[in-house]
């Protein structure tokens, strides 16, 4: 068994677990969960860890803190860890961080990349075959050669899957504040369906005073390749080229890249680059996703403030930073959702809170959340959900409050942001 094998099973999927020992940090490929009954020992394992906090008297998930994992279990470790989905981050011993069997789409598409492949194992390769293949049952005949079943696959495969990074293509600089160069890992991109592999950059040297932004493409012999686009600093994202994924925005000064937050791969506290007061978190400003890793790619946009803001405006105001653009694939639905941890007013009326189709107060109101303080300075916790069928691909999405009377102040902090967020349903 190695953590390359793409058979694997599932254990008993929805087993859940609280990680122990020293925890989890960036980078780190080994845990110590509480539990390992149900896991399964004899293959790899896919499954999720995410950190949840306590709202009132519900525990509830961390938005931002799902990632996606393939490992071996030995015993209460889970060694050879690589990440599949998400950002990774730092994750704390204890029960708040929960460690989960689940049902993985990564996981059905490497069954599938090893049935598709030449294989002799679970490695997935075996020697070249050349028969067609052929079944028959009573007046049915399914049959053809591998090459057609192959085409069939990747037809179904680009129809269902969204262009994605399945793995690795990493970046990060080579000596913060110190160079302008930057490396990334190898990894694999699925682009139109096709599974391409990625080749590891070494010390590439951005360009000075610029917003570089990274994207894939295939270059028509089973590779995806870098190109690179420089862009005025914290202006507007140059569009995505078709049947490219947008793989990162790195942040270069005038002598260096200055620290690790200057690699932006749509992790949601991304603050560079930033335009008009709002970061390019998760999406660019024209709502391509940054760093694609879900191929059902169920997050299209998502925006979060970690400071107080204030209103004592009557009327519709946006709430600043909480502006997302996002494309949106013909047909689909989607939901928006708003979430604000506290509020307080300074004087005993209404709290409201909404979501825009457009610029506030001129654009189209979606929904609204409106609670009723009974004291001055009480707080509550406000949220406002919408689900809607958009008419057109590309929309930008707004926050908007106001009060009835007094001075409302939203509360927020890097630990308890103020969020807005779109998913497809």
């Amino acid at each position: 068994m190695t953590i390359g094998d793409k058979v694997t099973k599932v254990g008993l999927p929805g087993s859940a677990t609280t990680m122990t020992g020293s925890g989890h940090s960036i980078g780190g490929t080994s845990i110590t969960i509480n539990s390992a009954a149900n896991w399964e020992v004899t293959t790899p394992i896919h499954f999720d860890i995410y950190s949840t906090t306590v709202v009132g008297t519900s525990e509830v998930e961390t938005a931002g803190t799902r990632t996606q994992w393939k490992g071996i279990v030995t015993g209460t470790t889970i060694g050879s860890m690589q990440l599949k989905n998400g950002s990774d981050q730092n994750y704390s011993a204890g029960t708040s961080t929960k460690v989960v069997i689940t049902h993985s789409a990564i996981r059905e598409n490497e069954m599938a990349d090893a049935f598709l492949a030449e294989h002799a194992a679970l490695d997935g390769k075996h020697t070249a075959i050349t028969a067609t293949s052929l079944v028959t049952s009573g007046n049915v005949t399914i049959g053809g050669s591998l090459t057609e079943a192959g085409a069939v696959h990747s037809t179904m495969r680009a129809e269902t899957v969204f262009d994605h990074i399945n793995s690795g293509c990493v970046w990060s600089g080579d000596a913060y504040a110190s160079t302008r160069n930057a490396s990334c890992t190898a990894g694999v991109v699925y682009l139109a369906g096709k599974r391409l592999t990625v080749a590891a950059v070494t010390a590439r040297s951005f360009t000075a005073s610029k917003d570089v932004y990274c994207d894939l493409s295939d270059n028509g012999d089973g590779t995806a390749v870098w190109n690179y686009n420089d862009n005025v600093t914290n202006a507007a994202s140059p569009a995505l080229t078709a049947g490219r994924v947008r793989g990162a925005i790195v942040v270069v000064g005038a002598t260096n890249i200055a620290a690790a937050t200057s690699v932006n791969q749509g992790q949601e506290t991304m603050v560079l680059p930033i335009a008009s007061s709002i970061p390019y978190a998760v999406t660019d400003s024209l709502g391509n996703l940054i760093c694609p890793r879900d191929p059902n790619r169920k997050v299209l946009g998502y925006r979060q403030i970690t400071s107080n803001t204030t209103t004592a405006s009557t009327t519709a105001t946006q709430m600043v930073g909480l502006s997302m653009p996002v494309l949106i694939p013909t047909g689909r639905k989607i939901r928006l959702t708003v979430q604000s941890p506290a509020g307080s007013l300074s004087a005993v009326g209404n709290i409201n809170l909404e979501v825009w189709d457009g610029t506030v107060g001129s654009g189209t109101r979606i929904n609204i959340a409106s609670n009723t303080v009974a004291g001055v300075n009480y707080l509550c916790q406000q949220s406002v959900i919408a689900v809607t069928s958009p008419s057109t691909a590309s929309k930008t999405y707004n926050v908007g409050f106001y009060v009835s009377t007094g001075t409302v102040t939203i509360n927020a902090t890097a630990t308890a942001p103020v969020y807005a967020l779109v998913e497809l349903v």
